[in-house]
């Protein structure tokens, strides 16, 4: 029941994860250059973000339009999309990830347990490996692929926008 609570919980808390209001930090440069930095804090992990949770950060040169509060807007809303399509189904990253590492486990730590004189068998230490790594393999998974949803549509929207215009740029951020 504990567990049942627990995974409830951490569920609604993902899902409810997004980043904060945009903060605008001006830069002035010698000799009256300006531009505009635009923020948008977090407090969680990318990982625990909900899919439309991030947004991107960008600098304007100049000052900041309304013209380019929209075209960041209609490049976000383009790049949500595109990750969409090109980030793999959690559920499918996670029970092959976690396959993957739970064979591993079982291979090493089974095989390693003949090392050891005397020891159980085989299939005994390494169903142990297999559920520990196939455990670390899936929690491995969801990181990787929900935070690299992040980084994508970061990387979509730096592409974008430099192929159409030169005033606002993305800035990347750590996929973690």
């Amino acid at each position: 029941m504990k567990q049942r609570i627990i995974s409830i919980a951490l569920l609604v808390v993902t899902s409810a994860c997004t980043v904060g209001p945009a903060i605008r930090i001006p830069v002035e440069l010698p000799g009256g250059k300006k531009a505009t930095i635009v923020v948008h804090p977090k407090t969680v992990p990318n990982w625990l973000l909900r899919n439309d949770g991030s947004q991107l950060n960008y600098v304007v040169r100049g000052d900041l339009t309304q013209e380019d509060l929209n075209t960041v807007a209609a490049v976000e809303n383009a790049c949500r999309i595109y990750t969409d399509e090109v980030t793999p189904n959690l559920l499918v990253a996670v029970v092959s990830s976690g396959t993957l590492y739970a064979l591993a486990g079982f291979l090493g730590v089974g095989a390693g347990s003949q090392a050891l004189a005397g020891s159980a068998s085989f299939l005994q230490y390494g169903a142990y490996g297999a559920a520990a790594g196939g455990l670390g393999g899936a929690a491995n998974a969801v990181i990787t692929t929900r935070g690299g949803r992040v980084y994508t549509l970061h990387n979509c929207g730096r592409e974008v926008l430099d192929l159409f215009q030169g005033r606002v740029r993305v800035l990347h951020e750590s996929p973690w």
